[in-house]
Protein backbone atom coordinates (compact mmCIF):
# COMPACT_ATOMS: atom_id res chain seq x y z
CA UNK A 1 0.00 0.00 0.00
CA UNK A 2 1.64 3.71 -0.78
CA UNK A 3 -0.96 5.40 0.71
CA UNK A 4 1.46 6.30 3.60
CA UNK A 5 -1.09 6.01 6.27
CA UNK A 6 -0.20 2.45 7.40
CA UNK A 7 -2.88 0.70 5.30
CA UNK A 8 -6.08 1.92 3.88
CA UNK A 9 -9.01 2.28 5.53
CA UNK A 10 -10.73 -0.65 3.59
CA UNK A 11 -7.95 -2.87 5.14
CA UNK A 12 -8.09 -1.63 9.08
CA UNK A 13 -11.43 -0.38 9.05
CA UNK A 14 -13.37 -3.06 7.73
CA UNK A 15 -16.40 -4.92 8.92
CA UNK A 16 -16.34 -7.88 11.13
CA UNK A 17 -16.54 -11.23 8.99
CA UNK A 18 -19.74 -10.83 6.94
CA UNK A 19 -21.77 -14.55 5.97
CA UNK A 20 -23.62 -14.62 2.95
CA UNK A 21 -27.37 -15.03 3.39
CA UNK A 22 -29.34 -15.88 0.00
CA UNK A 23 -27.61 -12.44 -2.29
CA UNK A 24 -27.19 -10.53 0.73
CA UNK A 25 -24.43 -9.78 2.69
CA UNK A 26 -25.03 -9.51 6.86
CA UNK A 27 -22.43 -9.19 9.52
CA UNK A 28 -21.54 -11.21 12.53
CA UNK A 29 -21.30 -8.72 14.23
CA UNK A 30 -24.12 -6.58 15.40
CA UNK A 31 -21.37 -3.70 16.21
CA UNK A 32 -22.26 -1.31 13.73
CA UNK A 33 -25.32 -1.35 11.32
CA UNK A 34 -24.67 0.31 8.11
CA UNK A 35 -26.43 3.35 8.80
CA UNK A 36 -23.68 4.08 11.16
CA UNK A 37 -20.84 4.02 9.09
CA UNK A 38 -23.16 6.09 6.52
CA UNK A 39 -22.92 8.21 9.03
CA UNK A 40 -19.20 8.71 9.00
CA UNK A 41 -19.25 9.11 5.07
CA UNK A 42 -21.99 11.79 5.52
CA UNK A 43 -19.80 13.42 8.03
CA UNK A 44 -17.13 13.45 5.73
CA UNK A 45 -19.14 14.68 3.20
CA UNK A 46 -20.27 17.65 5.32
CA UNK A 47 -17.24 18.46 6.52
CA UNK A 48 -15.77 18.51 2.33
CA UNK A 49 -18.61 20.72 1.21
CA UNK A 50 -18.52 23.22 4.09
CA UNK A 51 -15.03 23.83 3.71
CA UNK A 52 -15.23 24.04 -0.17
CA UNK A 53 -17.74 26.65 0.86
CA UNK A 54 -16.26 28.56 3.18
CA UNK A 55 -13.34 29.08 1.15
CA UNK A 56 -14.55 30.20 -2.14
CA UNK A 57 -17.94 31.86 -1.40
CA UNK A 58 -17.22 34.53 -4.23
CA UNK A 59 -17.08 31.73 -6.96
CA UNK A 60 -19.93 29.83 -8.18
CA UNK A 61 -17.79 26.60 -8.03
CA UNK A 62 -19.81 23.16 -7.81
CA UNK A 63 -18.59 21.58 -4.01
CA UNK A 64 -19.42 17.85 -5.80
CA UNK A 65 -16.75 18.28 -8.61
CA UNK A 66 -13.92 19.16 -6.18
CA UNK A 67 -12.45 18.09 -3.03
CA UNK A 68 -9.84 19.27 -0.34
CA UNK A 69 -7.57 16.89 -1.69
CA UNK A 70 -6.89 19.42 -4.57
CA UNK A 71 -7.92 22.38 -2.47
CA UNK A 72 -4.48 24.38 -2.56
CA UNK A 73 -4.38 23.40 -6.82
CA UNK A 74 -7.53 25.16 -7.07
CA UNK A 75 -6.46 28.27 -5.15
CA UNK A 76 -2.71 28.02 -7.22
CA UNK A 77 -4.58 27.82 -10.01
CA UNK A 78 -6.99 31.60 -10.16
CA UNK A 79 -5.30 33.73 -12.37
CA UNK A 80 -6.26 36.82 -10.11
CA UNK A 81 -3.20 37.68 -7.87
CA UNK A 82 -5.59 39.42 -5.24
CA UNK A 83 -8.28 36.63 -5.46
CA UNK A 84 -5.41 34.01 -4.97
CA UNK A 85 -3.90 35.91 -1.90
CA UNK A 86 -7.82 36.35 -0.82
CA UNK A 87 -8.11 32.55 -1.35
CA UNK A 88 -4.94 31.62 0.33
CA UNK A 89 -6.20 33.45 3.55
CA UNK A 90 -9.71 32.04 3.81
CA UNK A 91 -8.06 28.49 3.64
CA UNK A 92 -5.46 29.66 6.12
CA UNK A 93 -8.29 30.62 8.47
CA UNK A 94 -10.57 27.33 8.16
CA UNK A 95 -7.14 25.46 8.44
CA UNK A 96 -6.55 26.54 11.55
CA UNK A 97 -9.69 26.28 12.96
CA UNK A 98 -9.77 22.58 11.65
CA UNK A 99 -6.22 22.31 13.56
CA UNK A 100 -7.31 22.72 16.50
CA UNK A 101 -9.67 19.26 15.95
CA UNK A 102 -6.59 17.50 15.13
CA UNK A 103 -6.88 18.21 11.40
CA UNK A 104 -3.87 17.67 8.60
CA UNK A 105 -4.66 19.00 5.19
CA UNK A 106 -1.98 16.44 4.16
CA UNK A 107 -3.68 13.26 5.36
CA UNK A 108 -7.49 13.79 6.12
CA UNK A 109 -8.76 14.28 3.15
CA UNK A 110 -7.49 11.14 1.59
CA UNK A 111 -9.03 9.44 4.53
CA UNK A 112 -12.25 10.95 4.54
CA UNK A 113 -12.53 10.40 0.07
CA UNK A 114 -12.21 6.39 1.40
CA UNK A 115 -14.79 6.71 3.88
CA UNK A 116 -17.12 8.45 1.61
CA UNK A 117 -16.13 5.57 -1.34
CA UNK A 118 -16.66 2.90 1.29
CA UNK A 119 -19.95 3.62 3.12
CA UNK A 120 -21.46 6.21 1.32
CA UNK A 121 -23.91 8.95 2.48
CA UNK A 122 -27.09 9.05 3.04
CA UNK A 123 -29.88 9.65 0.06
CA UNK A 124 -31.80 11.86 1.39
CA UNK A 125 -31.71 14.56 4.29
CA UNK A 126 -35.14 12.85 5.67
CA UNK A 127 -33.18 9.55 5.65
CA UNK A 128 -29.96 11.70 7.28
CA UNK A 129 -32.14 13.56 10.28
CA UNK A 130 -34.27 10.52 10.95
CA UNK A 131 -31.43 8.11 11.67
CA UNK A 132 -29.62 11.13 13.79
CA UNK A 133 -32.99 11.82 15.44
CA UNK A 134 -33.62 7.99 16.13
CA UNK A 135 -30.00 7.24 17.49
CA UNK A 136 -29.58 10.16 19.52
CA UNK A 137 -26.59 11.61 17.50
CA UNK A 138 -27.65 15.36 18.25
CA UNK A 139 -26.00 14.63 21.52
CA UNK A 140 -21.86 15.73 20.69
CA UNK A 141 -20.54 13.44 23.11
CA UNK A 142 -22.63 10.26 21.74
CA UNK A 143 -21.87 11.06 18.17
CA UNK A 144 -18.03 11.73 18.81
CA UNK A 145 -18.20 8.15 20.87
CA UNK A 146 -19.74 6.70 17.93
CA UNK A 147 -17.37 8.26 15.25
CA UNK A 148 -14.37 6.98 17.64
CA UNK A 149 -15.70 3.80 17.15
CA UNK A 150 -15.99 3.30 13.59
CA UNK A 151 -13.45 5.77 11.81
CA UNK A 152 -10.13 4.06 11.52
CA UNK A 153 -7.24 3.55 13.53
CA UNK A 154 -5.42 6.97 13.86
Amino acid sequence: DDSGLGGSFSERGSFPEEQKIGRKARRTSEAHDVREARLLGELCHQLEQRVLVSVFPRQRIDPASFSLRTIEDLIRLEPDPDEKEFLSRKLGRVLATLRLYGFELQRHPFVMTDIMLRFGKFGTDWDKYNFVHQKGYHDPELLRETVGRLGPDP
